[in-house]
């Protein structure tokens, strides 16, 4: 009966984990909910996991936004040689 509980906790607090990580807002967590998130995390080890690996997906998205466009003569480079061996070999 006991894991029954703490697996329908898990359930509960894992439906509200990417509203407790982003704090949107928008789709605001009552302080209730708060509360009972993180005092699952502090006993539920699975749960805590979770949060880690979406914090970290939520990191290595945001550093897709730092994409820095190559110079213009890196460009011209790569166009150079694309064109180099898409073009056909005269014989």
């Amino acid at each position: 009966m006991m894991n029954l509980v703490f697996a329908m906790r898990c359930k509960w607090t894992n439906r509200r984990l990417q509203r407790y990580i982003d704090m949107d807002p928008a789709a605001k967590l009552s302080e209730t909910e708060i509360t009972r998130v993180r005092a699952h995390l502090a006993e539920c080890e699975r749960c805590s996991a979770n949060v880690a690996d979406f914090t970290k997906m939520k990191s290595a998205l945001h550093s897709l936004g730092d994409f820095k466009v190559p110079d213009e003569d890196s460009l011209n480079r790569l166009r150079s040689k694309i064109d180099q061996i898409a073009s056909p070999t005269r014989e």
